[in-house]
């Protein structure tokens, strides 16, 4: 493990597009001789930040399961690995209501067939709790994993049943707390279909985003399969721009549309740009937008930006090498800035979470840094310019929304706000995916200021956001429920 400290050895790029509004705070490479990746990170409920992808130094097999888990400052509590004697790889975690983790990804050491799907849990610890396979006799990789508002856990990936070639289908898997299969369905047309990453809707649907040979007239398009919570489908839709696109990340926005991050092969050029669309909730496209630096940029990640617009987070090569790209947009995806991280090697990110202080944390690969051929790379984003939040939430002479208190609270917190004159007041919350949990309060008020008591006793341990809007401004706070 390497310590790399505010970009010290870091090449940072600014675009003509708009300076960046960021600073990194500190980035950490882990690993050993050999290679080393990061597929997914988060910031848990404590504030730690745990990352899960693949060791090819350390563990049992070939490749094993390799999670880290730093404080909120990089260092290291501990590291683990998770496999048998062949091939284990994760690709996602997420923190669970219990306070403990769940992986998915693949394993080629158990299980029916040459790869089954690996769903993993851990404790805060990192010691397994569970571990369970599912698939056939061909390939079946999990990408993705999500947690239900009732504790159900589903995942969604890949399986080519009986192992036929270019035969793939869009796996879907609902178990519940424990892992055991709820139901299983597959989706496919006339080539092959993946699901990449999968959400639930407030409305307790399913949301998976992934890519498509079967729909459209291109190789291959962005797909965007919804199903109702048993399974069954209410409606596939898809779109595209180039020749190749795929989506590889999706965030449901404010107003409940979906916004899929993935990329797009130019028609005819050997080149790719990250690419994003949006989606209406009964699936229509509603725009699309392409970045980059027009040779190869990829997007793997996106998350919500605070009170507006979005954060995504990929690759972008130029010359030999790739860099991780950073982009920030408005809530219509529209570019604002970016910037790029990276040595005199290969760097990229595989995806991008908010943290509770405003910031972002980013997990990916880097070969320009650390001790191995590629390491495990963790980059701490601080949120836009903190002057900028303070004028908008804090001014005098203005509505002020204050820091909820205690904070982090189980399971009662106190929110104040103070407004200058008489006004329609509305106070909501939302979770760290932006879907709508519960309204505190909504009413006109006089001028003072006002405080409410907010009961998450029906909440799951994690990150949430409060947002007050009145006739002058809306802004937002997040807040932790630690149980």
């Amino acid at each position: 493990m390497k310590y790399l400290g505010y970009c010290l050895l870091l090449i940072l790029f600014m675009t003509s597009i708009g300076f960046a509004q960021v600073d990194t705070l500190w980035t950490r490479t882990f690993g050993g001789e050999f290679g080393e990746g990061g597929q997914a990170v988060i910031e848990t409920a404590d504030g730690s930040i745990v990352a899960a992808g693949y060791t090819n130094s350390m563990g049992n097999g070939l490749y094993d399961v390799y999670v880290v888990k730093t404080d909120a400052n990089g260092t290291l509590i501990w590291e683990n690995t998770y496999g048998g004697s062949d091939r284990d790889y994760g690709y996602e975690i997420i923190e669970t209501f219990d306070g403990n983790y769940v992986i998915v990804g693949y394993t080629m050491s158990t299980g029916n067939g040459a790869k089954d799907i690996l769903l993993l849990k851990i404790d805060p610890d990192g010691e397994e709790l569970w571990s369970h396979t599912y698939g056939y006799n061909g390939d079946e990789e999990g990408w993705a994993v999500c947690e239900a508002q009732n504790h159900d856990l589903i995942l969604t990936g890949y399986t080519d049943l009986m192992g036929l070639v270019d035969d793939y289908q869009c796996y879907v898997i609902r178990t519940d707390f424990e892992g055991n299969v709820i139901w299983e369905n597959q989706f496919s047309g006339d080539e092959s279909e993946w699901g990449c990453a999968v959400l639930e809707t407030p409305e307790g649907n399913i949301a998976i985003a992934g890519g498509t040979g079967s729909y459209g007239s291109r190789n291959r398009d962005v797909l965007l399969i919804h199903l109702a919570p048993d399974g069954e489908e209410i409606w596939i839709s898809h779109a595209g721009y180039g020749d190749f696109d795929w989506g590889n990340d999706i965030v449901i926005a404010r107003d409940s549309s979906f916004v899929i991050a993935g990329h797009s092969a130019n028609h005819g050029i050997d080149a790719d740009n990250v690419y994003v669309l949006s989606f209406s909730e009964e699936g229509n496209p509603v725009y699309q937008r392409r970045y980059g630096r027009n040779f190869y940029d990829y997007g793997r990640g996106i998350c919500h930006a605070g009170e507006s617009g979005y954060m995504i987070a990929g690759m972008s090569k130029i010359g030999l090498y790739t860099d991780l790209y950073i982009l920030k947009t408005s809530d219509t995806c529209v570019r604002e800035w970016e910037m790029f991280l990276g040595g005199e090697g290969n760097d990229w990110g595989s995806d991008i979470q908010p943290t509770s202080d405003g910031g972002f944390v980013i997990s990916g690969h880097t070969d320009s840094f650390g001790s191995g051929s590629t390491d495990l790379w963790i980059v701490r984003l601080a949120g836009e310019e903190s002057s900028t939040r303070e004028n908008t939430q804090e001014t005098p002479g203005h509505s002020m929304l204050d820091q909820n208190y205690p904070n982090p609270f189980n399971p009662e917190t106190s929110i104040s706000f103070t407004i200058e004159k008489n006004s329609h007041v509305s106070l909501a919350v939302y979770d760290r995916l932006g879907r709508f949990v519960t309204s505190l309060l909504s009413s006109t008020m006089n001028p003072g200021i006002h405080q409410v008591t907010f009961d998450a006793s029906g909440l799951a341990s994690g990150m949430y956001y409060y947002r007050l809007t009145t006739g002058e401004i809306s802004c937002m706070r997040s807040m932790i429920v630690l149980k």
